[in-house]
């Protein structure tokens, strides 16, 4: 007997297809799946993707959407329970970024990897991920205005200063050319937190020289 396909109304259908498509991600990658098989893992028909997915594409770029939705999340979470200065409130960012690429590798392939969408043809996409970018703009400001860092650099330069160096190192993990790490997931992230202080120094006020 043929497997019963599951009923799903038009608010949680959207949320399976995605949650499907993440997990032929993580078993095959971006390219080793068509939407036939989102949906046979979905339980729907093979035409149910595309009442809200036009293309494997815009799926792709929905679970990309979701990945920077959540990202935000983690950030903002992270904020609401640190106190600490305006340099350890940046530091705790780059945590949460490399955090984030190591717990949800697959996700973030699709966000910033090779086979990440183009946002500039999916515009929902394109917001998402500027407002994780907009939350290390502003806490770099706030750096700055505080005279920690120095001010001489835009604020959009310094935070592709720090965008840089935590994702470079998150691709070196992921793709295990630091070795060392491979076993220690844990250490991993606080070298990511020694990485972002190392970038904060490089971009520190000078010292103040009392009359």
């Amino acid at each position: 007997m043929a497997k019963k396909r599951e009923r799903y109304h038009h608010g949680n259908l959207r949320p399976a297809l995605l949650k499907a498509a993440l997990a032929l991600i993580e078993k095959r990658g971006a390219d080793g799946w068509t939407l036939r098989e989102v949906a046979r893992r979905a339980g729907v028909s093979h035409a149910a993707p595309y009442r809200h997915f036009k293309s494997k594409e815009a799926l792709l770029a929905a679970v990309a959407e979701d990945g920077f939705r959540a990202l935000v999340e983690r950030i903002d979470a992270a904020h609401a329970t640190n106190t600490g200065t305006p340099l350890e409130r940046l530091e705790v960012e780059g945590k949460v970024l490399l955090e984030f690429a190591l717990e949800e590798s697959p996700r973030y392939r699709i966000m910033f990897g090779p086979h990440a969408p183009p946002r500039a043809e999916f515009p929902s996409l394109a917001a998402a991920a500027e407002e994780v970018f907009r939350r290390l703009a502003a806490a770099v400001e706030i750096c700055q205005r505080e005279g920690v860092l120095r001010a001489d650099v835009s604020p959009v330069l310094a935070s592709i200063t720090f965008w840089t160096s935590i994702h470079g190192l998150a691709d070196l993990l992921l793709n295990h050319q630091l070795a060392a790490f491979d076993k220690d997931p844990a250490q991993a992230a606080a070298v990511g937190r020694t990485v972002a202080r190392l970038v904060y120094e490089g971009l520190a006020a000078p010292a103040r020289v009392l009359p």
